[in-house]
C-alpha cells in the first residue's frame, strides 16, 4: 500500500530516535492472528506506560501494514494538552491524532468529540484508544475509563472490534519523573522545548540504554 511521505518521514526520524536510546522493539507474532482476518472497524486498547507508547504502536503499524492490511497507522485519540504544544501538536493533527480533553465522553460526549470520533471512523483506518487515560506511574493496570467507548458504539452505529494490546517496557524514559510524582511533586508539564533537548541529547549520544519493549495484541 501507498504510504504518505509525511508518514513516511515520520518513521524514518522514530527509527533513529529509537537506535539512539537503544531500545529494540519485539512483537509476538502469533497474536497478530488477533487482526489479521477482522472485517469490522477496529479500535486497538493499549495499556498506558509511557509517552512513546503511541510512537511504537503508530511505526508497528506502518511497517506490518504491508504484511496485515487492517493494520494501517492509527488515529490517536490523545489528551488536548498534546495540541496545544507549538510545533508538536500540529504534527500530530498532520498524521492522524484528534484530541480531546478528560471527561468530555462521561455522560453526554461534547459534539466537538463526536465530530472527530466520526471522522476517524469514515477514514476507515483503526483508532487508538488508551482506556487507562493516564499514565501509569507504578506500572499497575489503573481503572478503565470507558466515556470514548460509547461515543464510538454511538457514532458508528456497527460493531466494533476492541483489541487489547499490551505493552512491557525493560526500562520506561519517565521513570525518574515518575519516581518524583510518586514522591509528590507536581507532573510537570509537556513542553515542545523539552522534546528538542532530549532529542539533542540523543545527537550526542548521552542517553542510556532503554533495554527491551515487548508488544501483544489480544487478550
Amino acid at each position: 500500500p501507498e504510504s504518505s511521505l509525511g508518514l513516511s518521514a515520520a518513521a524514518f526520524m522514530i527509527r533513529r530516535v529509537l537506535q539512539w536510546m537503544d531500545l529494540a522493539v519485539t512483537l509476538d507474532a502469533a497474536s497478530l492472528v488477533a487482526v489479521s482476518n477482522l472485517e469490522t472497524p477496529i479500535a486497538l486498547c493499549p495499556t498506558h506506560r509511557s509517552l512513546l507508547d503511541f510512537v511504537i504502536i503508530g511505526l508497528a503499524c506502518f511497517q506490518l501494514n504491508p504484511l496485515i492490511p487492517t493494520l494501517q497507522v492509527p488515529h490517536v485519540a490523545a489528551d488536548a494538552e498534546f495540541s496545544r504544544l507549538p510545533l508538536l501538536g500540529p504534527i500530530l493533527r498532520e498524521l492522524g491524532a484528534f484530541f480531546l480533553r478528560r471527561g468530555g465522553g462521561a455522560v453526554q460526549p461534547d459534539p466537538a468529540l463526536r465530530v472527530e470520533v466520526d471522522r476517524a471512523m469514515r477514514s476507515g483506518k483503526p483508532i487508538e484508544v488508551f482506556l487507562e487515560g493516564l499514565r501509569s506511574r507504578g506500572r499497575r493496570h489503573m481503572r478503565l475509563r470507558t466515556g470514548l467507548l460509547r461515543t464510538l458504539r454511538d457514532v458508528s452505529q456497527r460493531t466494533v472490534a476492541l483489541v487489547p494490546l499490551s505493552i512491557s517496557y525493560e526500562l520506561l524514559p519517565e521513570d525518574q519523573s515518575f519516581f518524583d510524582e510518586l514522591q509528590g511533586l507536581p507532573r510537570p508539564p509537556l513542553r515542545t522545548a523539552s522534546l528538542i533537548h532530549w532529542v539533542l541529547r540523543g545527537l550526542r549520544g548521552e542517553l542510556p540504554s532503554y533495554g527491551d519493549v515487548h508488544m501483544r495484541l489480544g487478550p
